[in-house]
């Protein structure tokens, strides 16, 4: 099985550290202020998951006090746990959906994976990474799967008609 210490790895180095993002708000470790401010109370202290600072308000503030332990401990718990990606069992390919998954949503990267594997097996590609979805990631070739996937993040990422960013997610598509 993949190991999320490994995927975290990549994904951190995409996402790198600071950044004010007019779309989603301050960002540090890849985390925005509206990813924080869509976090549940998950442990039931009476503080969403996002209220960093236990202040009862999630604002950039709260940005500011995140470490990268706490960064990592929010990808694992809401994205590698969430969806399961440690089912995965090859590691480039288990990497490489966390890191899609981070940078375009869960659904898009579930899709953009289901549309890869669609064009060797009979897969529903509706944005749910089940147990049949991740069954084709664990048999069909991975040296294959990934380069499809690959290609198809490049397709979405071009469909977005972003010149500003597109170098940087192609470059994040084919790392």
């Amino acid at each position: 099985m993949a190991k999320f210490e490994k995927a975290i790895e990549t994904v951190l180095a995409h996402e790198g550290r600071w950044y004010a993002d007019p779309r989603g708000g301050d960002t540090d470790y890849g985390i925005s202020l509206s990813f924080l401010k869509m976090l549940p109370d998950a442990d039931g202290d009476g503080f969403s998951d996002g209220d960093l600072n236990r202040d009862g308000i999630v604002c950039a503030e709260d940005v500011k006090h995140l470490t990268l332990t706490t960064a990592q401990n929010l990808y694992r718990r809401y994205f590698w746990d969430k969806y399961r990606y440690g089912q995965i069992t090859n590691q480039d390919l288990a990497t490489k959906v966390m890191d899609f998954s981070v940078n375009m949503g869960p659904r898009q990267a579930h899709l953009v994976v289901q549309r890869a594997l669609a064009y060797h097996v009979d897969i529903a590609v509706d944005g749910f990474l089940g147990p049949k979805s991740l069954s084709h990631l664990n048999t069909v070739a991975p040296l294959w799967t990934l380069g499809e996937i690959r290609h198809e993040a490049a397709k979405f990422y071009r469909s977005l008609n972003d010149p500003v960013h597109l170098k940087g997610w192609l470059n994040r598509a084919y790392a």
